[in-house]
Order: C-alpha cells, then structure tokens, then sequence
C-alpha cells in the first residue's frame, strides 16, 4: 500500500512510520519539517520511503502530496492544550483549515484523523464516554479536533481515531504531555506539584498509538464504525495514580498536592475502549511498562543513566 503520513516527523509519526515501512508499505512523509528532520533519516535504508517539505495550509502541496497514494494518515496539528493556546490562529488554521484541505485533495483515496479523547472536555462522575457520547470540548485543542472530525465524517472514506493522551520514548520526544512532563520534572528537580489530583485521564503509550493505525490500515474490514476511542480501559487513571506509579520508579521525587492550585487545562473524564476491543486490536505496552521505560531514557538524557 502507498501510504501518505501528514505530520510524519512528529511524536506519533516517528514511531508510525518504522512499523509502516517493516511491514512492507511504501511511505511518503508530508511534514513542515521545522523539528529536528534527521530522526526520520534511517528510513531511507528502505526503497519505498520518501519526504515532501510541506504545509498542510497549501492547496497545490496538498494537492500534489496526494497523488500516486492509496491511504492517507492525517497526523499533521498543532497539538495539546499548551501549544494551540501559545498559536491559536496558527491551531485554526492547521487543525481545521489544513483538515478541509486535505479532505478536498483526498478525492476516494481512505483517510485516517489523528483526533482526541480531548474532545469529550469534562462530563459528570461515574459517566464513561462512548462513540457515542457528545463532544464538549473545553480548549481550543478539543475544540479545532471536533471541528476537524466533522470535515471528515463528511467524507465517506474516512476513519476517526480520538486517542487517549499519549507517553512514551519516540523519536520525536515531546516533553509537554502529562506523563512525559510529570516524569521530565521529577528527574530535573526531584519535585513535582499537581493540581487537582482526582481528575480522571486516559494514557495510551505512543507505540501503542501507532501500532493501532497500522492494524487498521491493514484490517479495515474490522472497523465497520467511522469513530473509534483509541486507548486501553486499564490506562484510565486519575492524576495522583499516574503520580503514585511514577514514583515507584523515582521514589526520591517529592510530590506537593497543592489544594490551592488550580490546573488551566480542566478535562477530567473516563472512556470506554469496548469498541476497538471488538475489532481484535490488542494494547503490548501497560502504563508501569512504559513508565519504567521513560524514567531510564530520559534519566539518561540527563545523564545519571
């Protein structure tokens, strides 16, 4: 299958695009490429791999993009809470914007939206989210996603995936997600304080994230639905057992409950992975494994590994 991978170069890319390329796919990497573009270097060693230096905002580049291709995976945002709130104009435009115009230039080829669990934003206790659970985002994150789903379901070859929060080593490291970023400060200054510590989260580890993507570019039979939760229901968690598992592994790290505190980022919900269960998709990477793994790559980093 040739495949075209927007975004190619970032923190789900650089661990799709291996996996993509062992299983014999040939892979066109479309990305701005304003990151550090050597990671994607050792894909070279396989024939059918190649890149285009690119903006998802540009119809003749998208346009030309996806020509001689049979799949597209639109990983290609601004993404997280921080970020789209740092550009705003720039998460509009890409987010959505580029979505349009990559949906426009798709003319039958199938497509696949990277999208979030951050679009169910905050709902009551005890309610688990669904497919079918209305979308509330409350960031412009969530928010620039669901507008980006709608430009897909509008296109009939297409598939939604709302990931769970990612973590894990990749290539392309991003520090600035819960779990990373929980880990990250706890090697750099031993001390960590957490707001709200009983707000529920779903992680997914970002191998996991990739292995999904593949399965289902190679399995489209067993995903009648056109929106899928993509994440593991033993990953739903709130803060402070995130916190507790990530101090088994650095147990000298000094975590501060901070009650007076406040988290700007409020999403707080519990989801359901019944549906992608149903599809034969198993997870490989539980939360204490990829933890264990974090906590000696980026202890290393620092240079106590």
């Amino acid at each position: 299958m040739k495949i075209l991978v927007t975004g190619g170069a970032g923190y789900i890319g650089s661990s799709l695009v291996p996996l993509l390329l062992a299983g014999r796919h040939e892979v066109t990497v479309f990305d701005l490429l304003n990151r550090k573009s050597n990671i994607l270097l050792p894909n070279f060693r396989k024939p059918g791999f190649s890149i285009i230096q690119g903006d998802i905002r540009d119809d003749d580049a998208v346009g030309e993009a996806v020509q001689e291709t049979d799949a597209i995976v639109h990983l290609a945002a601004v993404s997280g809470y921080e970020d789209c709130k740092k550009n705003p104009s720039e998460a509009k435009e890409i987010n959505v914007g580029g979505t349009r115009k990559l949906v426009k230039a798709a003319q039958g080829r199938f497509l696949l939206l990277a999208s979030t669990s951050s679009c169910y934003g905050t709902v009551e206790p005890g309610v688990v989210c669904t497919e079918e659970t209305p979308v509330n985002p409350i960031s412009l994150y969530g928010a620039t996603k669901a507008d980006a789903e709608i430009s897909v379901l509008d296109y009939p070859e297409s598939l939604v995936f709302r990931f769970a929060t990612g973590y894990g080593i990749s290539p392309m490291m991003r520090l600035n997600l819960m779990v990373n970023s929980f880990v990250d400060q706890l090697i750099r200054t031993g001390e960590l304080s957490v707001y709200e510590k009983e707000a529920r989260r779903t992680f997914f580890h970002v191998q996991d994230m990739a292995r999904s993507i593949v399965y289902a570019l190679e399995n489209r039979d067993k995903f009648p639905q056109r929106v899928y939760n993509i994440g593991d229901d033993k990953q739903n968690m709130t803060k402070e057992e995130v916190c507790r598992v990530i101090l088994h592994y650095l147990p000298d790290g000094r975590i501060t409950w901070d009650a007076g505190g406040e988290d700007p980022d409020k999403r707080n919900y519990q989801v359901s992975y019944a549906l992608l269960g149903k599809t034969g998709f198993v997870p490989e990477t539980g939360f204490e494994q990829g933890v264990e793994a974090l906590v000696r790559a980026l202890s290393f980093l620092k240079g106590e590994g």
